[in-house]
């Protein structure tokens, strides 16, 4: 209830009321026949059918230096007329059947009195297009003009100030949108629409704005457009929560359509077009229509969405629970009492905020986990890298390294030998070429793990199976290959992965499994991707030790996940104790 200035006189007691009607255009006089019965604030039950009704009081003296009436929330479905004396004094709009729509949001009124006001009638004619709402929701209030003034705006203070806190937090959130996410973050755009919507919604009606700025049709509009873009951004955002977008979608789409027909309606009235009681009575036909479907939608889904999406459903709940209680008692059904919808408001823009905060959080952890798995993947290729350099340094050194420096050495006797034991020369030359020729077979395999010379030579097809021929043959295995497609449409970026893939999962089946027979499949499916299977009927081994495996930096299976990985692909290892195992493989091409 609105607090009371310390020289306001409440108008809580004294008054009559008279039933009146469209034609009765002057207050009731008693020689006419009609009856004045007495009329109590919150308690009058004789309502009834009537849409007109007058109200009668005669204020009692008051020191005021200036005096006004306050009438605090009035209520939105009702306008009214003041009368001192048989004459008019004030009107809220003009009297008419489709009044209300002009002025539906217009809640306060503080208007100045003749100085001459005391032991006159003072009547108020009110018309309402609900029956059921008629009358003051409130008592009127007597008193000086600027301490009514200070009173009532003070009172409202909390209300305006949550409009603001939520019209600052969108604009915060749009600079962050712009700067930080780069106008990519949905969550952020709809939540930042929407609290920009509500502040100014909640800001249209309060005393601090409506007493300062009394142009109604401004207010009604302004209050009434505010609600499309918030309904708009609320289902915006928690479309982005659940898997099934399409209903939510179309209802998002409604409001949007909703709001356009309102912009439309607000230009063709300033233009003088369109009449706004028209607009305002189709909003909100399509108000009521799209508002219970959009709750039947957010039951529908609050069983299947996920816990952000719960959370801010209990916010919503919350806030339609208490703006039904705040209709209701703007009707007069419920006993009026302080307006708890901004707070409510600020309940479920809090779990928004929340949910913002757990997402936000979450996005960190993924790209935290992700900036690890990449510094991991990067460490993982420089050790191989390294091992395969040491591998190689390794086989230079002990082999050709060493057969060369013997050369070397020979090169002294077989300078004596030349002219003395030609015969003896002959045999260290034939001993010399089966040198050279292995050294050339090691410098071969040296620069075939570095780059398969053979897919360049051969073509991927031709050198993957010349490759596990030879492998076969050299290590006692079956191995057999199957490619199905045409494997000239695999792109020359995946062949050396596929074929290292091949190499790797060849040599781990012949070093680790002591398998017999290797089956190798490659499927390639033109502008989808490339499936590989290589099966071994090895020894096998747990899987559950792979995770094991991967962090002790055994390269053979960690590479070909990391190659797999780093192209997008999939990669998955099937294998138990006795029973072999299969490495599947699948990239999607480019």
């Amino acid at each position: 209830m609105p607090k009371r200035a310390a020289t306001a006189l409440p108008l809580d007691e004294g008054w009559h009321y008279a039933w009146g009607t469209a034609s009765q255009k002057l207050p009731p006089d008693p020689a006419s026949g009609v009856t004045w019965r007495p009329y109590r604030i919150n308690q009058f039950s004789d309502k009834g059918d009537h849409s007109y009704l007058w109200l009668k009081i005669r204020p009692e003296q008051g020191a005021f230096s200036r005096p006004a009436l306050l009438v605090p929330q009035y209520g939105p479905c009702q306008a009214f007329e003041i009368w001192l004396a048989g004459r008019l004094i004030y009107t809220s709009g003009v009297m008419k059947d489709a009044f209300i729509n002009r002025h539906l949001y217009v809640k306060w009124l503080l208007t100045t009195l003749p100085a001459d006001y005391p032991g006159k009638d003072l009547c108020f004619r009110f018309y309402s297009g609900h029956p059921g709402s008629i009358g003051f929701i409130i008592c009127p209030y007597l008193g000086d003009y600027d301490q009514l003034f200070v009173s009532h705006i003070s009172h409202d203070l909390d209300s305006a100030a949550i409009a603001l806190l939520f019209i600052l937090t969108g604009i915060a959130g749009f600079l962050l949108l712009a700067l930080y996410y780069r106008m990519k973050n949905p969550a952020v755009l709809s939540f930042s629409m929407m609290a920009v919507s509500v502040g100014i919604y909640i800001l249209s009606e309060t005393a601090v704005t409506q007493l300062y700025w009394t142009d109604p049709v401004t207010f009604s509009y302004l209050h009434l457009l505010s609600l499309y873009p918030a309904m708009a951004g609320f289902f915006a955002f928690v479309e982005q929560m659940i898997s099934k977008k399409r209903n939510f979608s179309m209802l998002r789409l409604c409001w949007q359509f909703s709001l356009l027909y309102m912009v439309i309606a607000l230009i063709s009235e300033l233009a003088g077009l369109w009449h706004m009681n028209q607009s305002f009575e189709m909003a909100m036909i399509a108000y009521v229509v799209i508002l219970p479907l959009c709750c039947i939608e957010i039951l529908r889904a609050f069983r299947k969405g996920n816990r952000e999406f719960r959370i801010v459903c209990a916010g919503l709940f919350i806030n339609l629970f208490v703006g039904v209680c705040d209709f209701l008692a703007g009707l007069q059904i419920l006993v009026p009492m302080r307006v708890l919808f901004p707070f409510s408001l600020s309940v479920l823009m809090g779990t928004m905020v929340y949910t913002l905060f757990l997402r936000y959080r979450a996005e960190r952890r993924a790209m935290e986990m992700a900036l690890k798995e990449a510094e991991e993947m990067r460490r993982s290729e420089e050790e191989a890298i390294a091992e395969e350099r040491r591998r190689i340094a390794c086989e230079i050194h002990d082999g050709i390294a060493q057969e060369m420096a013997l050369i070397k050495l020979k090169t002294n006797i077989w300078r004596g030998l030349v002219d003395k034991k030609p015969e003896q020369m002959q045999d260290e030359l034939n001993w010399l070429e089966d040198l050279l020729k292995k050294n050339i077979r090691d410098i071969r395999r040296c620069i075939f793990a570095l780059r398969p010379v053979e897919l360049d030579e051969l073509g991927f097809d031709e050198a993957v199976r010349r490759f596990v021929r030879n492998f076969g043959q050299h290590n006692d295995i079956w191995a057999d290959l199957s490619v199905s497609g045409d494997s000239q449409t695999l792109p020359a970026q995946l062949e050396p992965v596929f074929f290292r893939i091949i190499q790797e999962a060849l040599n781990n089946a012949a070093r680790h499994a002591d398998a017999k027979v290797v089956r190798i499949g490659l499927e390639i499916l033109p502008e989808q991707a490339a499936r590989l299977t290589v099966t071994d009927d090895g020894t096998g081994f747990d899987t559950a030790c792979l995770p094991a495996v991967f962090k002790n930096g055994h390269f053979g299976l960690k590479q070909m996940r990391e190659r797999v990985e780093k192209l997008g692909g999939h990669f998955a290892v099937r294998s138990t104790k006795g029973t072999g195992t299969e490495i599947r493989v699948t990239i999607p091409l480019p």
